[in-house]
């Protein structure tokens, strides 16, 4: 029996999400992949580039309403590795329009499970 192989047709892909403010303007996204537990850095790439590492990218994003306030920006990814487990997270770039008259508010960080 030989090496296992990974290939599309075999490998279980894996939405990655963000949540971002529903109001805002996505413009760019960018993933990060490295193996957990070891000295190596993360690698990075961004939406088009076909992987990163052993992790293959999905073509495009997709976006669903989280509440009144927020979104999730989603990117469907792959571990083509089967020796290795990645640890990897997603983050998209966004910029939010101003609009007339409107004031500017400060706020506590939160985290949202998605």
């Amino acid at each position: 029996m030989g090496p296992v192989t990974c290939t599309e047709r075999v490998a279980q892909k894996v939405s990655l999400c963000a949540a971002v403010p529903a109001a805002a303007q996505t413009r760019n996204v960018r993933v990060q992949a490295r193996v957990p537990k070891t000295e190596m850095g993360w690698e990075e790439g961004v939406l088009g580039d076909a992987t990163v590492g052993s992790l293959h990218l999905g073509t495009a994003t997709s976006e669903s309403p989280l509440s009144a306030d927020l979104r999730a920006v989603c990117l469907d990814v792959a571990n083509y590795n089967v020796d290795d487990t990645l640890v990897v997270r997603v983050i998209v770039d966004y910029l939010i329009p101003e609009t007339p008259n409107s004031e500017l508010t400060a706020a506590a960080p939160t985290a949202h499970a998605l």
